[in-house]
């Protein structure tokens, strides 16, 4: 009785745990970047707008002109590092003006974000390889590192064309790199192991080893991951479990007439 009544209810089960899960659960999930106008110089507005728009040629154009502007200014750097080396070198920052373009030349620097730009706009345009083939750039900077959004775009991608073993060799990468994953990288994995409870299961397990917990979009996986096999009651529990024990579970999943 207890099985069919579940069964019965789960549509009900459903719409309401995205409703309840929104108001209850941690939402540490994928946040989409600043507007334009938050960003620190023109040429990430300039890379964000082309990334939007699906303009990967024109993004990377843009980055590779970065990398040049960076090369150009590391060997300035250096340049003038040795100069100031010298007992007669002049002072070439004593009326104030040096400071002043340096805090200029300083909004246009080459950072991570750049990079991570132009892979989502080759990821939006289902160019997982030229995606790679960015990310491999930028793990080849003397400079920069990636960060856990150069990792986890592509490895969306990855998992939206069902290419799950990309994505674990993308996570051994970054594993390899010292980057830790976060709630999208496990959401991700979750996502892309839906159908496939055991591997569901041993995910949850590493995410208990790392401290990492279910939020709404993770438990969501897990819980249609019980139903592709048609063990409701199992997703049940594991709501259950999942739940803050002030929500009314009993309401939740049985409501009145």
């Amino acid at each position: 009785m207890a099985m069919f009544r579940v069964t019965s209810f789960y549509p009900q089960l459903t719409r309401r745990l995205c409703l309840l899960t929104s108001r209850t659960l941690s939402t540490n999930t994928f946040h989409p970047p600043p507007p334009a106008a938050d960003y620190d110089n023109e040429y990430t507005s300039l890379m964000s707008r082309l990334a939007q728009n699906n303009r990967p040629h024109e993004a990377e154009h843009t980055l590779r002109h970065l990398l040049e502007k960076d090369a150009l200014a590391s060997s300035k750097k250096e340049s003038e590092s040795l100069s100031l080396s010298s007992p007669s070198a002049p002072d070439r920052n004593n009326n104030g003006t040096g400071a002043a373009t340096a805090a200029a030349e300083k909004t246009d620097e080459l950072n991570v974000r750049h990079f991570n730009l132009v892979i989502k706009a080759w990821v939006n345009t289902h160019d997982l390889p030229r995606a790679e083939s960015i990310l491999n750039t930028l793990l080849t900077h003397p400079t920069i590192s990636p960060d856990v959004i150069s990792f986890n775009t592509i490895m969306n991608g990855y998992a939206t064309a069902n290419k799950m073993s990309e994505v674990e060799r993308l996570r051994r990468t970054m594993s390899d790199h010292g980057i830790t994953p976060d709630n999208v990288s496990w959401n991700i994995l979750l996502k892309g192991y839906v159908n496939d409870p055991p591997h569901i299961r041993a995910i949850q397990k590493e995410m208990t080893e790392c401290g990492a917990s279910l939020d709404r979009a993770g438990l969501q996986s897990v819980l249609k991951s019980w139903t592709s096999i048609d063990r409701p009651e199992k997703a049940e529990e594991c709501l259950r479990r999942h739940l803050p024990s002030s929500s009314s579970s009993s309401s939740f999943f049985f409501p009145s007439a």
